[in-house]
């Protein structure tokens, strides 16, 4: 893919993620207008809006807001709407992404927990990307997928999963996030932390196109960031990637690894103190955009292993 063409991508990704500033104004619009525009969640299904924002400790439910006790439930009847996500701990969720326009928003201490199973599960149907269907994954703390992925995405295209903090040390993920064969999607200002078996981050089955922007991925079992089996076009920038693969050994071993697909852009990343290569780069798959750095150093990324802990 040319520069322009992915310029043109990630500019229509950043215009709509601006949209997540817009949380408090969509419930204002809702509670006006009494309409269906907003979903709200509570853990005991009693929600008010008081000046513009959600009464989560509300005993009654007015302001004909439509709330849930869960957030499935809310999924399950939104077909395109805004879910608002009251502090609590909730049960793994499961997301159609040709759903509509789906916008799942956590506010602070809302938590996804997956109980050993897959905490957050999105899948499609990847046709080119010509839908104009997304789904938003925002603002939760994504855990307890002790065997599983904290966040997988299949056969998508514009799934938006930022701001989250995924896995914890008391109730970690095997993996953080795991894109399959998605497109045009964007992994933006999470925390990727303690994964016990896999990855933080890791795009395969040809995931082309996405932008990983600005994460903070330490301490996982595995890479910390990977990109492989004919994943192609992506862009890694300004992510903060350190300590993962302890206790790991894997040969080539390193906290970006790209071993696979054509034209990734890396650049303005910073890589250190994980297990063997800061920047493991099979030739070809890559393009050095400038500015990565490697135990606090710029270097120029190059095929094989650049920078070592």
């Amino acid at each position: 893919m040319e520069l322009a063409k992915n310029r043109v991508t990630i500019t229509g990704i950043l215009v709509f993620a601006t949209l997540t500033a817009g949380i408090f104004t969509l419930i204002e619009q809702a509670a006006a207008t009494h309409g269906p525009t907003l979903l709200v969640v509570d853990v005991d299904g009693m929600v008010a809006i008081v000046s513009s924002q959600p009464d989560c400790g509300a005993t009654t439910s007015v302001d004909n807001i439509t709330t849930f006790s869960s957030i499935q439930a809310a999924i399950d009847v939104a077909g395109g709407h805004t879910i608002i996500v009251c502090p609590g701990t909730y049960s793994a969720i499961t997301v159609d992404s040709t759903d509509g326009i789906e916008k799942i928003y956590g506010l602070s201490g809302a938590i996804i927990d997956g109980g050993g199973a897959e905490t957050v599960f999105i899948d499609g149907v990847n046709t080119g990307c010509v839908s104009p269907d997304r789904t938003v994954i925002h603002g939760f703390t994504i855990r307890g997928a002790i065997t599983n992925n904290g966040v997988r995405v299949e056969d998508s295209c514009r799934i938006f999963v930022q701001f989250n903090t995924i896995g914890d040390i008391a109730d970690p993920n095997a993996r953080g996030i795991l894109f399959q064969n998605t497109d045009h999607s964007w992994i933006e200002k999470n925390t990727v932390r303690n994964s016990t078996l896999e990855e933080g981050i890791k795009l395969e089955l040809g995931s082309s196109n996405n932008a990983i922007l600005g994460n903070t991925v330490f301490n996982n079992e595995g890479q910390g960031i990977e990109i492989t089996s004919s994943s192609s076009d992506n862009l890694l920038t300004q992510n903060v990637v350190r300590d993962n693969g302890a206790g790991s050994g894997e040969p080539g071993f390193a906290g970006i690894l790209v071993n696979s697909g054509t034209g990734n852009m890396l650049k303005r990343n910073n890589s250190r103190d994980n297990l063997g290569c800061e920047y493991e780069l099979v030739a070809g798959t890559f393009v050095d955009r400038g500015r990565n750095k490697a135990n606090g150093a710029v270097i120029p990324l190059v095929a094989g292993c650049n920078g070592t802990a």
